[in-house]
């Protein structure tokens, strides 16, 4: 709906008093990360099956990238949406069903016998992963009170490193003793126990206002087509060439609808991507780091499997052993980066862990053909160490610095960014790989003395090598064969150290971007900028790491309803002629210190979402201060205008919130399913008045809690009119008195008619009158009214005397 004036900020809802199982966060926690675990050993184990697909369905280069590709595309396009459907339909819904989708995915893609059928439900596979996802961490973000909610987000990471460390020997010992299908098959008794346990034990939490929002289809639309534009013209640049037509086409197009995708959000009422979120440095900044982050762990790992087994010829069961250490790093580094991150922000921890992947990567570039694992194994730790570090403080950064209620969003933004970062670091490396090895391979070969010639006819099989393949036959002459081998490894070696070399300084550009862009957490909160105009972001707040100004220290609590704390309200503390002198976030116990210049009076401000601001007067002298402030929460009304007749929508209908003085609170229209909200009222009580075209307008008084909304159903009944004209001799009569009876006798209204001798009675209940016309003789009549719309009645008077 439209509002004149008040904001529409809807609250957080969960299931109001969960009981038993579902009162536990921590069982939230261990049912979530079943689902969690599901996807990441999904992720981990197809890597080591790639090989095997390869082989087993004769696949290409290119069609190898779209099983990973595919998936990620279509996680990527439809995890903001599935966030956003979680915070409408609910996180708890939506997370089952994208439990059972990928579980059912992924047994169709072990029975789909072809590399196209392997593609299409790897993709279906993303899409169910993306209703999966994001919620996962909007359902921590709803049940864990903020002083708990860095631990949980360790947790979850650690899960989810545990189960990539998992994958790589699960995943060998499949394709090994098994077959590559069954990599695949292994989600079903996963998937299967996360539905039962989910079902049992995580509560409902959504946005109670958001269901009554206006879908963004528009949003979805050309975010989805943005994303795989950019990711399908960076995987085709290869194969097209860089410069065509085709792949230009794609990433602009991209790129121009990502741009209009970013417009269109700010102007629409219920936008499927809130920007307001991105006004939070630590949000926005996290979110880039995050897909740096991805970018070089997935194309790290595409080629350094290819390395393992191709070139090493080792199997996937060794393969998977030889990366455990990446895996374990990145399990241990999970936990650790989230403590440091709760302690010092992630200004901190987000360099830390770019850096140390920055060092993996140029670590990398001393590789060849014939190194000995005792140079592979150093390079993984640094990689897993920064991967797990970072993605503790992206967690914290972007699902912790945004509102509860816009949780599924925030676990969609930081999902997409790592599967949007994860398909183009595949992409991006592997097209590197591919370049690199076509343009030198046929040097390389002749330079390993195999003959013009048949380098010539080999570089055919550019492919191939980009894969780690030598091009070779049991017909060749073994020291062709060893000359080809030797040639198309360093071909590929050539490759690999141009990735490294590309994906080291993008990671120190991330490195760079979290400590120049990032604050450190001096005082144990989030910078949220979701206030708005009513509460200013702590972002503002002095940067971290500099010195407190020395003075008077003015300290206490920020309480709520029954001596809640608040947590993040933001404290203000300004002298009597305007100037700011301090300003700090509330710790998550509600507690606050800001430094007063000197004695003297000074005005405190606090104010947090859901609460009214408030403002006091502190007379500091040469001794602390200690002032405890009590906010008021802020509530409102919704709900839905029908009409009394079928019970449909009441679009249009004008909707005003008085006080009880009879001043107007807020104003707005309702939308085109009849809802309408007001979240942003003084709690008490109010008067809600509606007024509609062809209804007769109402006005009850409503009750509002002291925070929350206040849900009410609002019926209008159709107004009938009566509308005819009064004659006296066949001509128009004006100035008549016309009066309108009810049964039992009272006067419902009383009009004159005008020039044209017209009269009208509007807002009228079905049912019988009497109509008297005076002027002349008076006469009455009787009418019936009924059904809805308009009824005419003329009135024929006599002349005197007739």
């Amino acid at each position: 709906m439209s509002v004149t004036a008040a904001s529409t900020a809807p609250t957080p809802v969960s299931d109001p008093h969960p009981r038993g199982l579902r009162a536990n966060p921590w069982l939230t926690l261990l049912a979530v990360g079943l689902g969690l675990f599901m996807v990441g050993l999904d992720g981990s184990v197809v890597s080591i099956a790639n090989a095997e697909i390869a082989r087993d369905l004769n696949a290409t280069t290119a069609e190898l990238q779209w099983v990973t590709n595919s998936y990620l595309l279509a996680l990527a396009a439809a995890l903001i949406l599935g966030g956003k459907l979680g915070d409408r339909f609910g996180r708890r819904t939506l997370y089952l069903v994208g439990v059972v989708g990928f579980t059912v995915a992924s047994v169709a893609i072990g029975l789909a016998g072809s590399i196209e059928g392997v593609i299409a439900f790897r993709a279906l596979q993303g899409l169910f992963g993306a209703l999966l996802m994001p919620n996962t961490l909007a359902l921590l973000r709803a049940v864990f009170p903020p002083k708990k909610f860095g631990m949980a987000v360790g947790i979850w990471a650690m899960i989810s490193s545990v189960a990539t460390a998992l994958g790589p020997i699960v995943g060998g010992l499949l394709v090994q003793h098994v077959n590559w299908e069954s990599v695949f098959y292994i989600n079903a008794p996963i998937g299967v126990i996360a539905l039962v346990f989910g079902l049992v034990v995580l509560p409902q939490s959504r946005n109670e206002a958001a269901a009554s929002e206006k879908f963004d289809v528009p949003g979805v639309v050309l975010l989805a087509l943005g994303l795989l534009a950019v990711v399908f013209g960076v995987v085709k640049g290869e194969t097209w060439g860089w410069t065509s037509a085709g792949t230009l086409g794609a990433i602009v197009g991209g790129v121009v609808a990502l741009v209009l995708f970013g417009w269109y959000e700010t102007r629409v009422a219920h936008p499927l991507l809130p920007m307001r979120l991105f006004r939070n440095p630590a949000l926005t900044i996290g979110t880039v780091v995050t897909a740096l982050n991805f970018f070089v762990l997935l194309g790290v790992i595409f080629f350094v499997m290819l390395y393992l087994q191709n070139v090493h010829g080792f199997t996937p069961v060794e393969s998977g052993v030889r990366t455990l250490p990446l895996s374990l790093a990145s399990m241990l580094a999970s936990p650790l980066g989230a403590q440091l991150t709760e302690k010092f922000g992630p200004r901190l921890t987000m360099p830390l862990g770019m850096v140390l992947q920055a060092g993996a990567a140029f670590t990398m570039l001393a590789w060849s053909a014939d190194s000995s694992y005792a140079a592979m194994w150093p390079p993984f730790v640094a990689l897993g160490l920064g991967v797990g570090i970072v993605m503790a403080a992206s967690s914290d950064a972007i699902v912790g610095n945004a509102p509860v209620k816009d949780g599924g969003i925030a676990g969609g933004l930081q999902a997409t960014s790592l599967q949007v970062g994860g398909a183009l670091g595949t992409s991006v490396l592997v097209s590197l790989i591919s370049s690199r090895v076509g343009s030198t391979l046929t040097g390389s070969l002749t330079d390993a003395g195999v003959p013009h010639s048949a380098a010539a006819r080999l570089d055919e099989a550019k492919d191939a090598v980009a894969m780690g393949v030598a091009p070779v036959s049991d017909a060749m002459p073994a020291q062709l064969r060893a000359a080809v081998v030797e040639g198309s490894h360093t071909a590929f070696m050539n490759g690999v150290h141009t990735a490294v070399l590309v994906t080291g300084i993008l990671a120190l550009v991330g490195a760079a971007l979290a400590a120049f862009g990032l604050r450190s957490r001096k005082d144990g909160t989030h910078e949220n900028t979701e206030h708005d105009a009513k509460a200013p972001s702590p972002a503002a707040a002095p940067a971290a790491g500099s010195e407190r100004p020395s003075g008077v220290v003015v300290s206490g609590h920020v309480i709520g309803a029954e001596s809640a704390p608040v947590p993040r309200a933001v404290i203000t503390l300004i002298s009597l002629g305007g100037r700011q002198v301090s300003r700090m976030a509330a710790h998550s116990d509600g507690s606050y210190t800001v430094d007063a210049p000197g004695a003297g009076s000074y005005v405190l401000i606090a104010s947090a979402e859901g609460y009214q601001p408030q403002a006091s007067t502190v007379v500091v002298g040469g001794d602390p201060v200690s002032y405890d402030i009590l906010l008021s929460g802020t509530s409102g009304p919704v709900g839905t205008v029908r009409s009394a007749d079928d019970r449909t929508p009441v679009a249009g209908a004008v909707v005003v919130a008085a006080d009880v003085r009879g001043d107007v609170l807020a104003a707005g229209a309702t939308d085109a399913d009849g809802t309408f909200g007001f979240t942003e009222l003084v709690p008490g009580r109010l008067t809600l008045a509606v007024t509609a075209a062809g209804y007769r307008p109402i006005a009850l008084p409503v009750e509002i809690a002291a925070q929350g909304v206040t849900r009410t159903e609002l019926e209008l009944s159709p107004g009938l009119h009566v509308r005819g004209t009064v004659q006296a001799a066949g001509q128009p009569l004006n100035d008549a008195r016309v009066t309108l009876i009810d049964t039992a006798g009272n006067v419902v209204a009383t009009v004159t008619t005008g020039e044209d001798g017209g009269y009208a009675f509007t807002d009228l209940d079905g049912g019988k009158y009497t109509v008297t016309a005076a002027g002349h003789p008076p006469k009455a009549t009787h009418l019936t009214v009924h059904g809805s719309g308009v009824e005419s009645h003329d009135i024929e008077l006599s002349q005197p005397g007739e």
